[in-house]
């Protein structure tokens, strides 16, 4: 099945409690960034989702907490601010479709980094217990969202080292 037609099915397939996920832009990049899993996979993983609103200015994640979560951003920009030596750095601004807080969920430390909404911005929370349910019931669902997180990271890493590179 293609993107279009994946992302059309998965649009269709969102319950009315998630109407405001009906955002072609935010299925599109929701559908490449869990590239690796099944349609339905996307569909549950969605499904099992909490949505929250944020005001502006209001941190999603603060820096050094620890978090069992994945949020993926549906509408607005974030921005991702560090915080060394009592020096506040932003070191990239998020749009829809974004995924962050895997790094916390893949090694149960602390957040690296605060992720502020820049505007309103609205994102689903994906509890850790929900995920680790999924890795439960869904035979090989494991494997595959691993895959995800590794892509995104992958892709973040190499935006990174283009950054450098270009300094």
């Amino acid at each position: 099945m293609d993107h279009g037609m994946e992302a059309h099915a998965l649009s269709d397939g969102i319950s009315e409690g998630f109407v405001h996920l009906k955002n072609e832009r935010f299925v599109t990049a929701f559908n490449e960034m869990f590239e690796p899993l099944a349609a339905l996979e996307r569909l549950a993983l969605l499904e099992s989702a909490k949505h929250e609103t944020h005001a502006d200015g209001s941190a999603i994640i603060r820096q050094s907490s620890k978090n069992q979560a994945i949020y993926v951003l549906v509408h607005g920009e974030l921005r991702i601010v560090q915080k060394v030596a009592g020096q506040e750095t932003e070191i990239a601004r998020l749009g829809v479709g974004a995924v962050f807080g895997e790094m916390s969920f893949i090694d149960l430390e602390g957040a690296s980094a605060s992720v502020i909404a820049e505007g309103e911005a609205e994102v689903l929370f994906i509890d850790g217990r929900q995920i680790n349910n999924l890795f439960a019931t869904i035979t090989g669902f494991e494997g595959r969202f691993f895959r995800s997180l590794s892509n995104i990271l992958s892709r973040r890493l190499r935006v990174t080292n283009m950054r450098l590179s270009w300094k």
